[in-house]
């Protein structure tokens, strides 16, 4: 049973309305299923069909994976809507102009992936630059007996890492490729004269000096194709690039062109532009290392953003303070009238 039907089962008089959009929430949030009525969206054609076909003014909190549709459309359609809560960092798709007009609480997932994230931006930087796939295709293919040694390599010190974005996860990629030694450089829209990286004019000319390219910017849609066949061209054959944000920050097209066409050395993603990501879009595409968005899936960093989710949403009727509210009544510096 799911959609209307669900919806219907579950509702409870006295009980407060829950939104869910994607079925991997639907699972995250079965221990509040005694606390909440239950609406379930997942499998809906249209949301605001939906939404129209259950008493919306029940719903007082919204459950999102951070790229289900929340826009105008939606919250007007939830005239009691209190607080709208991301598993993730990713509130791309959220209305938070919309939000804050309402005095709606937003919150996402803040830092509490960073680290891990990081990390596997890192690791995602070292498998490739130290030829980790091609170090194991060199002995499976026989090359070592036939060709010898494998070609070198830059040394890691020798780096030049330039960051998109110095939030929480850039600058903990930061820190981190700092200590192999590498020169570290960032742009992103916001000056930060705290930062103790020195950041460039443009993400363009930050990707001409760098020799390796790696990508946290938030999603938005001020970062769609942010990375575009210009930025590609300024990184240049020797340069590598890695994106742990979202995938359509990258423009795929351009990127996959020139990993064909040799005008790039490589690509290591954990991010796409379309997912689940498929293999025929993929294969044969050389100089790539991919991984199927697995950055913040540590048993530790799921175990913490589910104990936030959870908390944020009970909030909503608690009347306490969400943890990492980014728009609306808690969100520090930013009270609702004033967001956006």
């Amino acid at each position: 049973m799911s959609g209307p039907a669900l919806a219907a089962a579950s509702r409870t008089a006295g009980r407060p309305g829950l939104l869910v959009m994607h079925p991997l929430v639907v699972r995250l949030i079965a221990q509040l299923r005694d606390e909440f009525d239950v609406y379930d969206a997942s499998d809906a054609d249209d949301v605001l069909d939906f939404l129209r076909s259950v008493p919306a003014e029940n719903i007082v909190a919204i459950a999102s994976l951070g790229r289900d549709r929340c826009d105008r459309a939606v919250i007007d359609l939830l005239p009691n809507l209190r607080i709208i809560c991301a598993v993730g960092a990713g509130i791309e798709t959220i209305d938070l102009v919309a939000a804050a007009a309402r005095g709606i609480t937003v919150t996402n997932a803040g830092n509490g992936n960073a680290d891990d994230v990081a990390d596997h931006a890192i690791a995602l930087w070292l498998a490739f630059r130290n030829q980790i796939e091609s170090g194991r295709a060199w002995i499976m293919e026989d090359r070592w007996r036939r060709d010898g040694l494998m070609p070198g390599r830059r040394s890691l010190s020798a780096e030049r890492i330039g960051i998109v974005g110095l939030g929480n996860i850039g600058q903990e990629v930061a820190r981190r490729a700092s200590a192999f030694g590498a020169e570290v450089a960032w742009w992103g829209p916001n000056p930060k004269p705290e930062a103790p990286w020195a950041r460039h004019a443009s993400v363009t000319d930050l990707a001409r000096w760098a020799t390796t390219l790696i990508v946290a910017a938030r999603g938005g849609e001020d970062s769609r194709k942010l990375i575009d066949d210009a930025v590609l061209a300024a990184l240049g054959p020797e340069g590598l690039l890695v994106n742990v944000a979202r995938g359509f920050v990258v423009d795929e097209d351009a990127l996959i062109e020139r990993l064909r066409s040799g005008e790039l050395a490589g690509a290591a993603l954990d991010v796409f532009q379309q997912e689940p990501a498929g293999p025929d879009r993929w294969r044969g595409v050389p100089n790539l290392l991919i991984t199927p968005h697995s950055a913040a899936l540590t048993h530790e960093s799921h175990e913490r953003l589910i104990s936030n989710f959870v908390y944020n949403l009970r909030s909503s009727i608690s009347g306490e303070s969400p943890i990492h509210a980014v728009i609306g009544p808690f969100a520090p510096g930013q009270p609702a009238a004033q967001a956006g």
